[in-house]
C-alpha cells in the first residue's frame, strides 16, 4: 500500500446490534432467558421469563406492524 494505513479487520467481531430493531429485542430476550435459569429464586425465575417474553412480543410487532 502506497502512502496508506492498513487497517485490520477483525472478522470474528460481532456486528452491534441496531437499537430498536427486532434482532436486538431478541437479543434481550434470550438473556432475560439465561438469567432466568440463574435465578435463584422461583419468583425471580417467573419475572424473566416474562421480560422474555415481552422482547419477543416487541420484535414481533416491528416485524408485523399490521398485528
Amino acid at each position: 500500500m502506497q502512502g496508506g494505513i492498513a487497517v485490520a479487520i477483525q472478522e470474528s467481531e460481532p456486528k452491534p446490534t441496531v437499537t430498536g430493531s427486532p434482532e436486538y429485542y431478541r437479543e434481550r430476550a434470550r438473556a432475560m432467558l439465561k438469567l432466568a435459569d440463574e435465578a435463584g429464586s422461583e419468583e425471580t425465575r417467573v419475572s424473566l421469563v416474562l421480560l422474555a417474553a415481552t422482547w419477543t412480543e416487541l420484535a414481533k410487532q416491528i416485524e408485523n406492524p399490521g398485528w
